[in-house]
């Protein structure tokens, strides 16, 4: 059985050394959220009793439909309550992430097969990669456990708390790990976990309309704290029951990963014939041809997301907490019609993610370059110039086509329920096209990155962790305004009333874009190509 693993100690050392700045981003986003949020309700009390202003947003009809009730009426509970999603999301990501970088992306680019010419065990890269995932998991659910024993939590239910993260990272791993048993490319592997994380997020979001205690909390990550209750009444029943259910989640995993070749994948794509068609003549439609399945899905995630806000976007009426009007010192919600907030908030959040998806496509151009298919249609008769540019119009199309999406689809079912299709179908419409420059502004900074620096352009990753993390540390205080505004999302925040919003502002960030990727294919074709040689 050992030699199976043999090789183990020296992939994980490998693997820490190629991941080692992207661990640091892992591991300490989480706590910067957990962080960001408790500020959030110690600013919010203004000399109040922290417990009655908890309670208040216990009994808030909008809040409650977005994150469920409250776990424990304690400063711990509602920080655990406001940022258990964003920080399990996060962890979730790193875990995925993590696992196909050094799994299936190894076989892809070959590198798997030319070092299992030597002495390694035929598990040896998977346990490795495994192990690497849960270090980042155990270090950041150490680090957000202690944060809570800071806000006043018992080392007893900070244990139970640490182990409900670490057993949903392992769940989320495990997932990571089927992915790549599933498709034979790096890319379809990363499809597959990003749809799993977005139904983990679907779910966690009808348990709260449903109370919290549906069965469905079971099958999402996100909502296991509803299970283990960590801070109130600890169930430890609930705690062995999601251990046995990641463990076997892993061992799936290891199960499928010996039912297959090296190189090889359950679901293989289908090589295609030896004369292209017509349709894949240009750059563009080949780049098209490789990321639709990814786009399909995101699109099929995005329609059941909008849709479960937009049908209970107009059930919420009633007062709003006077604490969550004057969140961070402003009383927005004057000019915000209250049964459009919880649909202006859901499609602002999700304007966050879709700025992953363009970084996805966008991160195609360095590892096609690096695994050297690009080399292929260079050779041909394709410029760089159009080569680069084929991927960046994708890009900015597809996010701007996921964004339109969202709008249309999350303002049609609005009006449904409602009964009218007045000013509110545009006006939704609106939020969710008014995101489009912000999303493309990361495309426009990879691009530049990618022209001169590709080295660097994993610090796109970084940019869009500081963006996350200012938004955190604006709604807790932790920053003004002015701070907040660095960030390309605040021009349309979803604090600000659509009639409010600067158009100037908004061309300025296209404007700013265009720049950046014109300078960024300058670059690249000065530059010489990298390959694996």
């Amino acid at each position: 059985m050992r030699q199976y693993f043999a090789g183990v100690k020296a992939f994980i050392f490998l693997f820490l050394k190629r991941d080692r700045w992207f661990m640091l981003l892992w591991i300490f986003l989480p706590v910067l959220i957990l962080i960001g949020h408790a500020f959030t309700f110690v600013s919010l009390t203004q000399g109040r009793e922290l417990v009655t202003v908890i309670a208040e947003f216990n009994q808030d009809a909008l809040i409650g439909a977005v994150q469920g009730p409250i776990l424990s009426t304690d400063l711990v509970g509602a920080t655990l309550w406001r940022s258990i999603s964003f920080i399990t999301l996060i962890m979730g990501m790193g875990a995925i992430f993590t696992v196909i970088k050094h799994t299936r992306m190894d076989e892809e680019t070959g590198r798997t097969e030319f070092i299992h010419s030597l002495v390694v065990g035929k598990y040896a890269n998977i346990m490795a990669a495994f192990f690497v995932a849960i270090i980042s998991i155990v270090f950041s659910s150490l680090l957000v456990s202690v944060g809570m024993v800071v806000l006043g939590s018992s080392l007893y239910e900070a244990a139970v708390f640490y182990l409900t993260l670490l057993f949903a990272g392992i769940f989320y791993t495990g997932m990571g790990l089927i992915a790549c048993q599933l498709k034979n490319t790096s890319l379809g592997a990363r499809n597959i976990s990003l749809l799993f994380l977005g139904g983990s997020l679907l779910l966690n979001i009808l348990n709260n309309f449903g109370g919290s205690n549906l069965f469905i909390k079971w099958l999402s990550p996100i909502s296991w704290t509803r299970i283990t209750e960590p801070f109130s009444n600890t169930n430890i029943l609930g705690l062995l029951l999601i251990a046995l259910l990641s463990v076997f989640l892993n061992g799936l995993a290891y199960y499928l990963s010996s039912k297959r070749d090296i190189g090889r994948a359950f679901f293989t794509e289908q090589i295609g014939s030896a004369n292209a068609k017509s349709s894949l003549r240009t750059p563009t439609a080949l780049a098209w041809r490789l990321h639709r399945g990814l786009f399909y899905g995101w699109c099929m995630v995005i329609i059941l997301y909008i849709t479960a806000f937009s049908a209970v976007s107009p059930t919420i009426s009633g007062e709003i907490n006077s604490l969550f009007k004057e969140l961070a010192g402003q009383n927005w919600l004057d000019k915000i019609p209250v049964n459009l907030l919880f649909i202006s908030i859901g499609i602002y959040i999700m304007s966050l993610f879709i700025s992953l998806y363009a970084l996805l496509i966008m991160t195609s151009l360095k590892k096609e370059e690096i695994a050297g298919r690009n080399e292929m249609i260079l050779d041909k008769k394709t410029s760089k110039n159009k080569y680069m540019f084929s991927l960046i119009w994708l890009a900015l199309i597809e996010s701007a086509g996921l964004l339109i999406l969202m709008g249309v689809v999350g303002a049609g079912i609005y009006c449904l329920v409602v009964g009218q299709w007045d000013g509110a179908f545009l006006q939704i419409c609106l939020m969710s096209i008014s995101k489009i420059p912000a999303v493309w502004l990361i495309i426009g900074i990879f691009s530049f990155l990618y022209g001169y620096f590709p080295k660097l352009t994993l610090l796109c990753w970084f940019v869009w962790g500081l963006f996350s993390a200012l938004e955190v540390a604006w709604e807790g205080n932790l920053i003004d305004w002015s701070i907040m505004q660095f960030s390309p999302f605040a021009p349309v925040h979803y604090t600000i009333p659509m009639e409010d919003i600067s158009i100037l502002g908004l061309i300025m960030l296209v404007v700013l874009t265009m720049i950046l990727i014109v300078i960024g294919v300058r670059g690249y074709q000065k530059r010489d190509v990298q390959t694996k040689a």
